[in-house]
């Protein structure tokens, strides 16, 4: 999303008067467009993003002050937050980076609209959240695969204690509200339980599931029980995980930095750490084996429950 203002002030100890127009959260956005849905950006209140609608804009802006010939030069500066976000940002970071002196084609957009200074954000030092998708059957293109994972979060592995998985675990399970019994429920009934770090609601990014690799993971959520001790049966490979049984753990940078506050995982030992982006290795994968076969994916690693009872979720 990006965000355009108009401010205007006068300086401590000048008499002249500035103006400026800035703008954030880019995010790798020439056109109002999204990648990943090959079509026009929209969302719930139908924002548009990019700098092409920005470069409108600013023409109105500058065509405004301009009218008055008084008025000095307005700046436009860009508060961060660029070049990180789209398949094009990702192209020009890792496929076709940008050295040399080759000039990043936000930049170039940037210089043609007229920039006169631009921030560093976060986003230009590390990268966020996740979303899910779906890939289409029949032939599959790099945006579909790309488009199961869209940001630019890089794959971590570190080292817990079986005690900590299951503490892990545990705040995961924070995502479900209390029932009293095995329903059926309306999804709306069950998930999204709010927390005092989540009045609102806990967000759906903020729920992790955990799956075994080298031998099967699977547990239960006891969902008429308390936040914080409702899993059970944890077991790997059909026997009982143990307090000081060690595993490694797949996790994404973000996770791993403390996003979502989900314990002992910032400050567990890091066994794997390459930079490479999960988006990457995804496509890489699809490159490799040609195909993407769901039943090679499928597992149930963990059900819900009621004092022991199945809990039913109608759609």
């Amino acid at each position: 999303m990006a965000h355009v203002s108009c401010l205007s002030g006068r300086p401590f100890g000048l008499t002249s008067t500035s103006r400026l127009s800035k703008e954030s959260d880019l995010h790798g956005n020439v056109f109002n467009w999204d990648y990943f849905k090959n079509a026009e950006y929209d969302d719930t209140a139908h924002n548009d993003i990019g700098l092409a609608k920005i470069s409108t804009l600013v023409d109105a802006v500058r065509s405004q002050i301009a009218a008055d010939r008084r008025a000095p030069k307005p700046l436009m500066l860009d508060a961060g937050d660029t070049i990180q976000g789209t398949p094009l940002a990702y192209y020009f970071a890792k496929i076709q980076p940008i050295t040399g002196g080759h000039l990043h084609p936000m930049a170039a957009a940037m210089n043609e609209i007229g920039y006169d200074a631009a921030a560093l954000g976060n986003h230009e030092f590390n990268y966020g959240l996740d979303r899910a998708a779906a890939i289409p059957a029949g032939e599959v293109s790099v945006r579909d695969v790309a488009g199961l994972y869209i940001f630019d979060n890089t794959l971590i592995a570190v080292t817990m204690t079986g005690a900590q998985v299951k503490d892990y675990l545990e705040f995961s399970a924070r995502y479900f509200k209390q029932v009293s019994g095995p329903g059926p429920f309306p999804s709306d009934q069950v998930t999204n339980a709010p927390t005092p770090t989540a009045p609102s609601g806990t967000p759906d990014y903020n729920y992790d599931i955990m799956g075994g690799l080298a031998k099967p993971m699977a547990y239960k959520i006891d969902i008429a029980k308390p936040a914080g001790s409702r899993i059970t049966d944890l077991q790997c490979g059909g026997v009982p995980v143990t307090a000081d049984q060690q595993f490694v753990v797949a996790v994404n940078n973000y996770r791993q930095s403390g996003g979502g506050n989900f314990p002992h995982v910032k400050t567990a030992p890091v066994v794997y750490n390459r930079q490479v982006e999960i988006h990457q290795l995804m496509i890489d994968y699809v490159t490799t084996t040609g195909e993407v076969n769901p039943n090679t994916f499928h597992a149930t690693d963990w059900s819900l429950t009621a004092n022991g009872a199945p809990v039913v979720i109608n759609p």
